[in-house]
C-alpha cells in the first residue's frame, strides 16, 4: 500500500481524536500535532516515520525543536534544514505538513501472541491453519516514575490510552468470544477492539477495589475456531492526550474539582468521539468512490501498456524493414541514373542498326535471287553435258552426227553462256552480301555490348524487401494508445470527486487535518493527469514521424515491378548474346560463298571461252582423234556439271532461309526502335522516381531514434504510471477495508470513552474524598503526561501534542 496515502489518510481519521489540539491558544501560539507511524512485524520495527502538523492563526514563524532525520515537505518540494536539532521557520503561511525518521523509543510495548490448539505459534505460520486459535494482546509501559507518597516510595507510571483493532474474516472464524473486548458485526467481517490502559491499574491499586479497576487492563485475549486460516494485522492507537490537560490541585478539596474537570473533558472526548465517528462515516463513503475510480484507472492503464507494447513490437518491425531503404535507395537512384544513359546509348546503336536493315533485307533479296537464277544455269547446263556425254558415244559415226554435234554444241554453248552471266551475277550479290555482313557484324556487336552494359546496370540496381510492409498497422495502435490515454486523464476527475467529498467535512480540526490527506490526494491526481496528458502528447509526435511510412506500400508494388524488369532484362541480354555469336560467323560463310561464286563465275567464263574456240576449231577440221578428246572433256565437263548443280541446289536453299532470316531480324530491329521514345521516357520517369524515393527514404535514418527517443520514454511512463495507479488501487483498497473497520471501531470506541468515563473517572471523583494521597498521584500523572507531550522535541511558544499508531503483522 502506498505509504503516504495510508498515512495521510489514518492522520485524517485519528488525529481528531486529539481534542486538546483543537482548543486554540493565544494566536501567537504555535499547534505542533504529531503522529508517529510505526510497522512491526515479528515484534520487531521495521519502519518508524514522524508526520508532524503545524498548525497557526498567523503566519508560522518560529524555532522548531526536533531530533527528526530526513526531513521533508509534504506539501512543497522546499528542502527543510534541521540545523543542531532546531527548524527555523519563516514562512507565510498557516499549516505546515512535514515528516522525517526518529531514533526516539516508543513508551509502550505492544505484544501479539497467537496460541493454536494451546500450543504458541507465530502468525505467519497461521496461514492455512484451522483449530482454536486464542490471540493475546499485551501492553507493557515503560514510562514511569519513583516518588515517595505518603511517606512511601511509589512507583507512577505516564498515563495512556492503547486501542487495539483487528478485522477477522467471517469465512474463515467462527465462535469467537472476548471478556476485554468489544465485538461486532460487519457484513463478512468480525470487529474485534479493545481499550487498555497499560500502568493504570498498577497506580490505583491500593486506592480503589478490583471492581473500580475493571475497565483499567493491559492485556486482551479474543478466542475463536478458525478454518483454513489467513493471517490478519492489528492496527494500535497509543495517546496520552487525555492526561496532559494540568490537574492544579493544591488541596483535598480542590482535587474534587480538579477530577471534574478532567470529567468534564472526558465528556468532551465522548462528543468528540461520536462526532469523529460521523464524520468516518462520510470519509468512507468518499473512500469508495475512490476505490471505484482506481479501479477503471488500474484497467485503464494495465491496456494503455499492453497497446503501448504492442505498438514497439510492430515498431521494431517497421525499423527492421526499412533500414536498408536508405542505402538501397541510393543505389537504386545512382543505378537509375546509369540505366537512363545506358537505354541512350541502346537506343542510338538500334536506330543506326535499323537504318541499314533496307540495305541488308535488299543484299539478301539479291543473293536469293542470284542463287535462283544460278540453279536454273546450271539445271540447263546439266541437261546438255547429259546430252554431250551421251552423244560423245556416237563420236565413231561423226560425218554423220556432225550436223547434230555442231547442234547441241551451239545449244552448249548458250547454256554455258547463261551459266557464266548468272555466275557474275551471283558473284555481285555474294560480294554485295559480304559487305552487308561486315556492317551487320559490326551494328549488331555495337547493339550487343550496349544491350550487355544496359543489363549490367539494371541487375547493379538493389531492390530493398519491402514485403509485408503493407501488413504492418500501426496507426490503430496509437489511436488505442491516444483513446487510453485520455481515458487514464479523464478517470482522474474521479479523484477529484474525492478530494471534493473530504473538503465537504465542516468539522473544524477533522477539515484542518484532512487537508494534508487532501493535498496527498490532488498531488497524485495531479501527477496522474500529467503523465497521461504527456503519453498524449508523446502518442500524436510519434503518430507525426510514422507519416514517413505513408504511401511505402505503393512504393513496394513499384518496386516489385523493377523485379520483373531485371528478369526480363536477363532473358533480352542472353538472347542478344546468342543472336551475336551466330552472327559474327556470317561474314566468314559469306566470304567463302563469295570465293566459290567468284571461282564458279571466272570457271564458267573460261568454259564458254574455251567451247566457243572449241566448236570453232571442230567446226573447221572435224577431226575423229580430237572429237575424242572432246568426248573426255565433255564426260568431265558433264560431272564437273553435276557437282555444280547439287552445290547450286544447296545454295540456293541456304540463300532462301538467309533472307528470311535477314527479314526477321530486321524486322525485329524496327520494332525495337518504335519503341525506343517510350524506353526513353520511362527510363526517365523510374530516374525520377528513384530520386524522389531517395529522398523520402533519408527519413527513415530517423526511425530508431523514434523508438529510443519517443517510444521508450514514452513506455517507461506508462509503467511508472501503471504502477502508480496499482499502488493507489491496492491503496483503495485497503482504505476500503480500513475505512470500514475505523469506521465500525469510531462506535466502539465512542462506546468504550463513555464506559470509561463512567466506571472510571467518574470512579475517581468518589474517591477523592476519601483518599488525600490521589492527589500526589495524579499530579504526577499529569506532569508525566505534559513532559512527554512530544515525541520529536517542543520548545517554548508551541502547544505540542502527539499520539502512536502501529500496524502489527
Amino acid at each position: 500500500m502506498n505509504k503516504k496515502i495510508e498515512k495521510g489518510v489514518i492522520t485524517v481519521i485519528l488525529s481528531s481524536m486529539i481534542l486538546t489540539n483543537t482548543t486554540f491558544a493565544a494566536s501567537t501560539i504555535i499547534n505542533k500535532s504529531e503522529t508517529v507511524y510505526v510497522l512491526k512485524e515479528d515484534d520487531n520495527i521495521k519502519d518508524k516515520t514522524v508526520s508532524v502538523w503545524l498548525n497557526s492563526k498567523e503566519d508560522i514563524k518560529g524555532k522548531d525543536k526536533s531530533n527528526l532525520k530526513n526531513i521533508k515537505n509534504l506539501k512543497t518540494d522546499e528542502k527543510i534544514e534541521n540545523k543542531n536539532g532546531y527548524i527555523n521557520w519563516d514562512e507565510n503561511v498557516k499549516d505546515i505538513y512535514y515528516q522525517g525518521e526518529s531514533e526516539e523509543n516508543i513508551p509502550i510495548d505492544v505484544k501479539i501472541d497467537y496460541y493454536l490448539d494451546g500450543e504458541k505459534i507465530e502468525n505467519n505460520e497461521l496461514k492455512g491453519k484451522s483449530g482454536h486459535l486464542k490471540v493475546v494482546i499485551s501492553t507493557e509501559n515503560n514510562k514511569y516514575v519513583i516518588k515517595k507518597i505518603d511517606g512511601k516510595n511509589t512507583k507512577v507510571y505516564a498515563p495512556y490510552t492503547v486501542i487495539a483493532a483487528m478485522s477477522f474474516p467471517q469465512e474463515v472464524v467462527s465462535n469467537i468470544e472476548s471478556k476485554d473486548a468489544k465485538i461486532a458485526k460487519d457484513g463478512k467481517n468480525e470487529l474485534v477492539t479493545s481499550v487498555l490502559t497499560p500502568g493504570l491499574k498498577e497506580n490505583f491499586e491500593t486506592i480503589l477495589e478490583d471492581r473500580q479497576m475493571e475497565e483499567f487492563k493491559s492485556e486482551a485475549e479474543i478466542e475463536m475456531d478458525v478454518k483454513n486460516y489467513d493471517p490478519v494485522e492489528a492496527y494500535v492507537v497509543i495517546s496520552n492526550e487525555l492526561f496532559q490537560n494540568k490537574a492544579d490541585l493544591e488541596t483535598i478539596d480542590n482535587l474534587r474539582n480538579g477530577v471534574r474537570e478532567l470529567e468534564d473533558n472526558s465528556k468532551k472526548l465522548v462528543d468528540a468521539s461520536t462526532k469523529l465517528s460521523d464524520a468516518q462515516h462520510k470519509l468512507n463513503s468518499g473512500i469508495t468512490e475512490l476505490g471505484d475510480g482506481t479501479v477503471k484507472l488500474k484497467d485503464g492503464s494495465n491496456e494503455l501498456y499492453e497497446k503501448s507494447g504492442e505498438f514497439e513490437d510492430k515498431l521494431d518491425e517497421v525499423i527492421e524493414k526499412v533500414k536498408p531503404v536508405p542505402g538501397a535507395a541510393q543505389e537504386m537512384y545512382e543505378g537509375g541514373s546509369k540505366l537512363t544513359s545506358g537505354i541512350s546509348d541502346y537506343t542510338s546503336a538500334v536506330g543506326k542498326m535499323n537504318e541499314k536493315t533496307g540495305e541488308m533485307k535488299d543484299g539478301a533479296k539479291k543473293l536469293h535471287d542470284g542463287s535462283v537464277e544460278l540453279d536454273n544455269g546450271l539445271g540447263k547446263l546439266k541437261d546438255a553435258t547429259s546430252q554431250l556425254r551421251e552423244g560423245s558415244s556416237k563420236l565413231s559415226k561423226i560425218d554423220e552426227l556432225k550436223e547434230e554435234v555442231m547442234s547441241k554444241l551451239i545449244e552448249l554453248k548458250n547454256g554455258i553462256g547463261k551459266l557464266s552471266a548468272g555466275a557474275t551475277e551471283l558473284n555481285a550479290g555474294a560480294n554485295k552480301a559480304v559487305e552487308s555482313a561486315g556492317e551487320l557484324v559490326t551494328g549488331e556487336s555495337e547493339f550487343n555490348r550496349n544491350l550487355q552494359m544496359l543489363n549490367s546496370k539494371v541487375q547493379e540496381i538493389s531492390v530493398p524487401d519491402l514485403s509485408g510492409i503493407e501488413n504492418i498497422n500501426v496507426e490503430g495502435d496509437l489511436q488505442s494508445i491516444g483513446q487510453s490515454a485520455k481515458s487514464i486523464g479523464a478517470s482522474v476527475n474521479d479523484i477529484k470527486q474525492v478530494i471534493g467529498l473530504l473538503n465537504q467535512i465542516q468539522d473544524p480540526e477533522s477539515k484542518a487535518i484532512a487537508q494534508q490527506a487532501i493535498s496527498q490526494l490532488a498531488g497524485s491526481a495531479q501527477n496522474i493527469g500529467q503523465n497521461a496528458q504527456s503519453i498524449g502528447v508523446s502518442t500524436n509526435n510519434v503518430a507525426a514521424k510514422l507519416q514517413a511510412l505513408s504511401g511505402l506500400s505503393e512504393m513496394s508494388n513499384n518496386l516489385s515491378s523493377l523485379k520483373e524488369l531485371k528478369s526480363g532484362m536477363n532473358q533480352l541480354a542472353a538472347a542478344s548474346e546468342k543472336i551475336n555469336t551466330g552472327i559474327e560467323k556470317l561474314p566468314s560463310g559469306l566470304k567463302e560463298l563469295q570465293a566459290g561464286t567468284e571461282k564458279l563465275s571466272n570457271g564458267a567464263s573460261e568454259i564458254n571461252s574455251q567451247l566457243e574456240k572449241a566448236m570453232s576449231e571442230a567446226a573447221s577440221k572435224m577431226d575423229t582423234s580430237e572429237l575424242m578428246k572432246l568426248s573426255d572433256s565433255l564426260v568431265k565437263l558433264d560431272d564437273a556439271a553435276s557437282k555444280l548443280k547439287d552445290g547450286s541446289s544447296q545454295l540456293r536453299e541456304g540463300t532462301e532461309q538467309s533472307e528470311e532470316a535477314v527479314n526477321l531480324f530486321t524486322d525485329a530491329i524496327t520494332e525495337l526502335n518504335s519503341n525506343s521514345p517510350k524506353l526513353n521516357s520511362g527510363a526517365t520517369e523510374l530516374t525520377n522516381g528513384l530520386l524522389e524515393f531517395r529522398d523520402k527514404s533519408k527519413l527513415f535514418d530517423d526511425f530508431p531514434r523514434l523508438k529510443t527517443e519517443g517510444i521508450a520514454p514514452m513506455r517507461d511512463g506508462i509503467k511508472k504510471l501503471d504502477n502508480g495507479i496499482i499502488d493507489l488501487n491496492s491503496g483503495a483498497i485497503e482504505l476500503k477495508d480500513g475505512g470500514d473497520l475505523i469506521d465500525d471501531n469510531m462506535k466502539i470506541f465512542a462506546e468504550k470513552l463513555a464506559e470509561f468515563k463512567q466506571r472510571g473517572i467518574d470512579e475517581l471523583d468518589k474517591k477523592t474524598e476519601e483518599l488525600p494521597e490521589f492527589k500526589e498521584i495524579v499530579d504526577t500523572m499529569s506532569e508525566l503526561s505534559k513532559k512527554d507531550s512530544s515525541f520529536t522535541g517542543t520548545t517554548e511558544g508551541f502547544d505540542t501534542k502527539y499520539r502512536i499508531i502501529e500496524k502489527i503483522k
